[in-house]
């Protein structure tokens, strides 16, 4: 409603409270508990309820706030954590994706703003999408319904050969007796799913995603 009459100060609040949580020192965010803990709530809040004072941050900045969550993600023991990294990459990973797949042809600000972002971070969405199948095949204790929606989020914004790409990175670091199995299982992921983020498509690709990473687990004798 804010937006709509063109009053900028929610955003520019937003915009002062990133600036000052992105001032803190990485290493300090992920030393104290309490800290790590209430700086990515702030983050999952802010990307599920004004994920527009996110993605008009200037490409640095929103860089750095992407690189902290694939930080959390990747170095966390913190289940918590962990899914709530999930989550927060989960909306970026659907604003690039309706971001790219606009029905009007016009760009908004935000359609220029994560150009520019993606620009300045031409690897660092598929960098995620490895760590997050990784995390998903050797965390035994990672939700897979939680960890789907993120997943498929990012095959979809990183667009064709996304998947095919990662699954291979995947593969390779796997015993060569697993690997023909492992390509055949990442093939049947994107059976029956479609290139859109609506609720169906999102439960049957994590029902593809839990069946995946079953068999996984047989093939490896529980572990992965």
């Amino acid at each position: 409603l804010l937006t709509l009459y063109g009053d900028k100060t929610l955003n520019d609040a937003c915009t002062a409270c990133i600036q000052l949580a992105l001032s803190v020192p990485l290493s300090d965010i992920m030393s104290f508990t309490k800290l790590t803990v209430q700086y990515f709530i702030f983050l999952e809040v802010l990307c599920g309820c004004n994920m527009g004072s996110v993605v008009l941050l200037e490409s640095k900045d929103f860089v750095t706030l992407v690189g902290t969550v694939q930080h959390g993600m990747a170095n966390t023991l913190d289940m918590r954590i962990s899914e709530m990294c999930a989550v927060i990459i989960d909306h970026i990973g659907t604003l690039v994706f309706k971001c790219k797949h606009r029905v009007r042809p016009d760009a908004s600000p935000y359609v220029i703003a994560v150009q520019a972002h993606l620009t300045a971070m031409p690897t660092m969405l598929m960098d995620i999408l490895r760590c997050l199948l990784d995390q998903l095949l050797l965390d035994d204790y990672a939700e897979c319904k939680v960890m789907a929606q993120p997943i498929l989020s990012l095959i979809l914004a990183n667009g064709e050969g996304a998947l095919s790409e990662v699954s291979n990175h995947v593969i390779s670091k796997r015993p060569a007796e697993i690997r023909p199995k492992m390509a055949e299982g990442f093939s049947k992921l994107m059976h029956g799913i479609h290139a859109n983020l609506m609720p169906d498509n999102r439960a049957a690709f994590a029902d593809n995603v839990e069946g995946f990473r079953a068999e996984v687990r047989t093939w490896t004798g529980g572990s992965t």
